[in-house]
């Protein structure tokens, strides 16, 4: 009789996440039409993957579609971003 409560409780969190879930897949499919640029993302929080899902494109020449593990060239763009992330810890 004690764990009624608990497995309510995990059932409403359990429902919020899938609510939330929807939301953010129907979010992500009106800003990303088909046939354009696409975005990946991913949430995990205390070790849990909660969210992990790809839209779009990766490669509009070659239609290859962005999935979970779209490698992202980014080159060197990442690292002013970083050197700017240091030097505002140090300030």
């Amino acid at each position: 009789m004690k764990y009624i409560p608990a497995f309510f409780f995990v059932m409403i969190i359990e429902s919020a996440f899938a609510q939330t879930e929807k939301r953010l897949d129907s979010l992500l499919r009106n800003i990303v039409g088909t046939g354009e640029p696409g975005i990946a993302l991913y949430v995990e929080s205390a070790g849990k993957v909660i969210y992990n899902k790809g839209f779009g494109l990766a490669d509009s020449h070659a239609n290859t579609k962005i999935k979970t593990n779209t490698n992202f060239r980014l080159a060197s763009v990442s690292k002013q971003f970083t050197a700017m992330g240091l030097l505002l810890l140090e300030k």
